[in-house]
């Protein structure tokens, strides 16, 4: 299906008229997938990045010299491009029982991101962005082939601080981006005013958060 990440393929299939319960009890897991291209190893030189550059991928530019940033300049053997080949970056997003809860109540595309990341699904950003720490393709084909700002750029619903796509807390105000209802523990959206699974009454009550 052509969607832009993982999440988004449920998204997909309830437009498509597959209910939500459906979706949840058959699904075992889903994995988005890109391809980026390989730095030529017969023209590889070390680069430097911009602080630019770096801040769009959340890292400081006192952590550029812990990293050894390249690209092909370009030779016969890549036809002058600069890559030769191509390797595939993947995210998998496991259908565990929170988060089967969580698609059965309809929870929106964004909660069942940010449960997935809770739970320590790798992105696609963090996938290209492995791929250029270890210096198999380059900052500019992560932008290339990754939605930076989705990925990179997220902003906290409450103070506005940009946030890296696993943060599970806003390092600016505090405010936790999971949630769980007080009553009966599972997954619940912060939108939600009653929990659809044991009819608790959000109304003029602390919502719990919860990192697990």
């Amino acid at each position: 299906m052509h969607t832009n990440s993982s999440a988004g393929t449920i998204t997909r299939l309830r437009n498509l008229g597959v209910p939500s319960y459906l979706i949840a009890s058959t699904l075992i897991a889903i994995v988005a997938q890109r391809l980026v291209r390989v730095i030529c190893p017969k023209c590889r030189v070390k680069v430097q990045p911009s602080e630019r550059d770096l801040a769009r991928i959340g890292l400081a530019k006192s952590n550029n010299g812990e990293i050894a940033f390249s690209q092909g300049e370009g030779c016969q053997a890549c036809g002058r491009t600069g890559y030769r080949g191509r390797t595939g970056i993947f995210e998998i997003l496991p259908f565990h029982q929170q988060m089967r809860d969580l698609v059965t109540g309809n929870g929106s595309e964004t909660d069942v991101r940010q449960l997935a990341v809770a739970k320590g699904m790798v992105t696609l950003g963090q996938a290209a962005l492995a791929k250029v720490k270890d210096g198999v393709t380059t900052l500019a084909e992560l932008y290339r082939v990754v939605e930076t700002e989705e990925e990179f750029g997220a902003g906290c619903p409450q103070c506005g601080v940009s946030l890296g796509a696993d943060f599970v807390v806003c390092p600016g105000c505090g405010h936790s981006l999971v949630s769980s209802c007080p009553s009966c523990r599972k997954m619940v959206s912060p939108h939600w005013k009653f929990c659809p699974y044991c009819r608790h009454n959000f109304a003029g009550v602390a919502r719990k958060r919860s990192f697990a």
